[in-house]
């Protein structure tokens, strides 16, 4: 089995990756180099796929399909000199002829789907954890994989095949260890103001509260610049006032975003990541924050309500049902420091039990046989 993964850029990772390594215009790199780079920087290392991860682009050729250093240098080595993203993604597949596309960017990708979907000997994979009232169906499809299990429900019970495709542990975590554990409190994600309301009204309790207490809260939050409408009716948002989307609480105390190693070092470097999840999580709670927080050694306390396999409420991590209990549960860890650390080292023990790449690629590959 050949697989084409492609997964699309964070828009503010790009610079601050580029950044950290001193990559230009004048530096000198193949395609290999710096995709090689990325991935051992851990950009999406949790949902990566075994042989990219191991270098083996015979059975997985991976790339970001819209950083656009990276596929113009494909397409340079290739002889190729478009500069179409898409088509230069459209010449990759054509060239590495993959039996299976596996994208992670359907909402992105300017539905790039229509230009492969009558490669009938392609079979069409696609991830999507974007929780919305009213997901897509991804019709053009032959199968959707998530971590959201109400998705899978959904899509299953409407014809549209589906599977639950956990984030796995990366081997290069193991190498995380840390003593200092020096921030008492880290939340890192987004702050928006229509898809975030129960965290923002988290976050701006918890601000003040760390700060009169004396511990030491780093929050790394990306959309506090953001602005909305005084007035948020049609012909007059363009006429009224702006106001920061962030209180001034927040804005104040804030950090910029941190991605792939760097995150997992600030991480293990933590006693407790909080959780919180979006308006339209419901019941189910599952994101990328809990694999991270296990992964990396960290007690996570997150949201009340279901969560998957082998995640176990008040066993593995805590859970709060309000902001109050919330400050209540954080205060009591941080008075025991070694009780939530004891937690949070069995935590990461499970998830390397049961979260391994290997079942990872067997899972996706049984998911693919089944279509």
């Amino acid at each position: 089995m050949k697989v084409f993964q492609c997964i699309h850029k964070y828009a503010p990772h790009i610079p601050y990756f580029e950044q950290k390594y001193g990559i230009n215009d004048d530096t000198e790199m193949t395609f290999d180099q710096l995709r090689t780079l990325l991935i051992e920087d851990g950009y999406a290392s949790s949902y990566i796929l075994k042989p990219a991860l191991e270098g083996d682009t015979d059975k997985v050729f991976y790339t970001i399909w819209d950083y656009e250093r990276l596929q113009l240098l494909w397409a340079r080595e290739q002889g190729f000199k478009t500069k179409d993203l898409d088509q230069i993604k459209a010449a990759q597949i054509e060239e590495l002829k993959p039996e299976v596309f596996y994208n992670h960017s359907p909402y992105y990708d300017n539905n790039f789907i229509k230009q492969i979907s009558h490669k009938d000997q392609i079979i069409k994979a696609c991830w999507d954890a974007i929780i919305t009232p009213n997901p897509s169906y991804h019709t053009d499809y032959s199968i959707r994989l998530t971590l959201f299990e109400p998705y899978v429900k959904l899509w299953n019970q409407h014809g549209y095949p589906a599977r639950i495709l956990p984030p796995a542990f990366p081997p290069a975590r193991e190498k995380l260890g840390n003593s200092t554990r020096d921030i008492d409190i880290l939340f890192y994600g987004q702050y928006g103001a229509y898809f975030f309301s129960g965290r923002n009204d988290m976050l701006r309790k918890l601000v003040p509260w760390a700060k009169s207490n004396g511990f030491k809260l780093k929050l790394h939050l990306q959309g506090v610049d953001q602005k909305k409408p005084l007035i948020n009716v049609k012909g007059i948002r363009r006429i009224t006032r702006w106001l920061p989307v962030a209180p001034r609480i927040i804005s104040q105390h804030v950090s910029p975003p941190i991605y792939g190693q760097q995150l997992y070092e600030t991480i293990a470097n933590s006693k407790i990541v909080i959780n919180a999840f979006t308006n339209y999580n419901g019941l189910f709670k599952d994101n990328m924050r809990n694999y991270e927080a296990f992964g990396c050694g960290a007690l996570l306390i997150s949201e009340d309500g279901i969560y998957p396999d082998h995640f176990e409420p008040n066993k593995d991590f805590l859970t709060y049902r309000s902001a109050d209990e919330l400050l209540e549960k954080i205060k009591n860890v941080l008075s025991t420091p070694d009780q939530g650390l004891d937690m949070a080292t069995k935590a990461h023990e499970k998830l390397k039990l049961f979260y391994t790449k290997e079942r990872q690629w067997d899972l996706f590959k049984d998911a693919i046989r089944h279509v």
